[in-house]
């Protein structure tokens, strides 16, 4: 059987790194294999992306896009597809939603964005973790390095864009401006309610 793809999306800052990996955790606690991944990757291209974003350099957001689709091309080939295919559990922690959301806020046309990445399998649940750019711009200023993306115009725009991907029905929304237990309690309930679909036996244990 076909395993069951995650993804979690959110605007720098949201928490979604730090969620994917308590779900991760959580999942592997009760025994079922699952996969914890990224984007962009550890790979060749995803490691010239991060570098980027970092302000290593500097590209056409156009480029930026189809850097993003290369690097996700590799993912899903060599990594996603086959761990579902086995029927593993895949969370990934960023997709194509972020890159429709961020290249489309960056000035590069959506249908574009989406065209580039027509070949990417499309998540089981797909998950936004609501929060407002000001509280995301106050975490993330926190942090040694700050990437360009994290400006907050920039994530008041992204943020729009994802609200209008959840308008859309693409992303299920959960309010993530609580503490990290109770965000990760909405994530599980959504979470046991696809295993359930699917007549995925487990032991439940403890938040």
């Amino acid at each position: 059987m076909r395993g069951l793809f995650v993804t979690i999306e959110g605007i720098d800052g949201c928490g979604k790194t730090t969620q994917a990996r308590l779900l991760h955790k959580r999942l592997l606690r009760d025994g079922i294999d699952t996969v914890l991944t990224h984007e962009p990757t550890d790979g060749q291209i995803g490691k010239l992306i991060q570098k980027l974003l970092k302000g290593q350099g500097e590209v056409p957001a156009k480029l930026l896009a189809l850097l993003f689709a290369a690097d996700r091309y590799d993912h899903v080939e060599k990594l996603i597809r086959p761990a579902l295919q086995s029927g593993k559990i895949v969370i990934c922690d960023r997709y194509y939603h972020s890159s429709i959301a961020y290249q489309s806020s960056m000035g590069v046309d959506e249908a574009y964005v989406k065209c580039i990445n027509d070949f990417a399998v499309k998540p089981d649940l797909a998950i936004l973790l609501r929060i407002s750019a000001k509280t995301a711009t106050a975490r993330v200023t926190k942090r040694k390095h700050v990437q360009y993306t994290e400006q907050e115009t920039l994530q008041t725009r992204v943020q729009q864009k994802y609200e209008q991907l959840c308008r859309e029905g693409e992303l299920i929304p959960i309010d993530a401006e609580g503490n990290r237990a109770d965000v990760q309690r909405k994530i599980w309930a959504l979470v046991s309610e696809k295993l359930s679909e699917r007549h995925v036996h487990y032991e439940r244990s403890a938040p």
